[in-house]
């Protein structure tokens, strides 16, 4: 099954569960809205839209429009180009077409409303396996090349590569402290936030890197809460600060 909501209010957002269960598969103010995957039952089940808490208060209203495409059983939703010679994907892509100065975000699904998970400059190396979609809408699905991150990024920012050699990867942020640094503070305050609010990791969706002179800035967002939590640590992951950015 596909959903895609749009929305007019960026409070808005649409969670998928199983009619008469509580137990939610896809939480939209954490994994965005975009939903794409094969359900784990047969039967029926509830696309809930709704408007985040503290909106709700203010009396915020949105207009949506919601997609919904549903494939019978043995149908493939997509046809993925799997990283082999015989399905015609390469093995390794590399970023290019990125503007100067600019970074391309590694997301945690195939769609710009998936939380971010990374950021890496043109020339970044990545193994690849597979894409989704056509065109300019294409995401594939792809993996630093010296292992570590892996997520989803833009097709049209990608082009064919060889793999490349030990000591000229580039590391995924564009320099090797700079990159290591970025994944392992937003790795600290993930764990922190766990910590503090006693929620397992999976919960917690990293939405926003950011470097800057006082340290690595860190925006996360948890299933449930209202406002996302932002932190600061450094490149060690020696957390400095950790705040929820909305009421209470």
């Amino acid at each position: 099954m596909i959903v895609d909501l749009a929305v007019d209010n960026p409070s808005a957002y649409f969670n998928v569960l199983p009619a008469g269960n509580p137990a939610v598969i896809h939480i939209g103010n954490v994994a965005g809205n975009h939903f794409d995957d094969i359900l784990p039952s047969s039967g029926d089940w509830v696309i809930r839209v709704y408007m985040m808490r503290s909106a709700a208060r203010r009396d915020e209203r949105s207009d949506f429009s919601l997609s919904i495409h549903i494939n019978g059983a043995g149908q493939s939703v997509h046809s993925a180009d799997f990283a082999d010679g015989d399905a015609g994907g390469p093995d390794f892509w590399q970023v290019t077409g990125v503007s100067g100065g600019d970074r391309l975000n590694v997301r945690s699904g195939p769609s710009a409303q998936y939380s971010i998970i990374g950021r890496v400059a043109n020339g970044q190396i990545f193994r690849n396996f597979g894409c989704r979609g056509r065109g300019n809408d294409r995401w594939c699905e792809v993996e630093h090349a010296a292992g570590g991150m892996r997520g989803w990024v833009a097709g049209r920012y990608l082009r064919e590569s060889g793999a490349p050699g030990a000591s000229t990867a580039p590391a995924p942020n564009g320099n090797a402290s700079s990159a290591s640094g970025t994944d392992v503070a937003a790795e600290a305050c993930r764990r922190a936030l766990a910590a503090q609010a006693n929620r397992p990791t999976s919960d917690i969706a990293i939405a926003e890197v950011l470097e800057a002179e006082a340290g690595i800035g860190v925006t996360m967002t948890m299933a449930g809460a209202d406002r996302p939590w932002s932190c600061m640590s450094d490149a060690a992951g020696n957390v400095q600060g950790l705040m929820y950015m909305g009421e209470g």
